[in-house]
């Protein structure tokens, strides 16, 4: 019997070719990590180095409610009810689209009966897509595929 590193239950021996694909399969393996990484690092540096100006607005807080709430009016026909000021419709539908709370939350925060709440938040969001609104402050991007694709 020959000594060998060979086993009998390995199987067939590959060949050199085979060595040679799997060593190039590693390779490339090697460099598409890499490739990724320094990707990666780019994408970052970049990120921090071309920063976006943020905070900028000057309609901010209470200004920028006060202006929605006047859009609102102006553009929606936004109007207190008997019970319920355009303020606080308004503060409904915000802290229901901010949080997620459920109606019985709601009712609980500001002392209104589900129903008060449901209506004040249709209310809103209806006004929202009315055409008059969201046709001003949506704009939907043109419908044309750009040449690198």
């Amino acid at each position: 019997m020959v000594n060998s590193q060979h086993q009998q239950g390995d199987g067939p021996r590959p060949t050199s070719r085979q060595i040679h694909e799997e060593k190039h399969k590693k390779a490339a393996l090697c460099l598409l990590g890499a490739i990724l990484g320094v990707i990666s690092v780019l994408g970052h540096v970049e990120a921090h180095m071309n920063k976006r100006p943020m905070h900028t607005s000057t309609q901010t807080g209470q200004k920028w409610l006060d202006e929605l709430l006047v859009e609102l009016e102006q553009r929606a026909g936004l109007r207190p009810t008997q019970h319920v000021l355009s303020e606080e419709q308004l503060a409904i539908f915000l802290h229901i689209a901010r949080t997620g709370l459920s109606n019985a939350e709601m009712q609980e925060q500001f002392q209104r009966s589900g129903e008060t709440v449901s209506k004040c938040f249709h209310r809103i969001l209806n006004m929202l897509v009315l055409k008059e609104f969201y046709g001003v402050y949506v704009c939907l991007p043109a419908n044309e595929v750009p040449p690198e694709i």
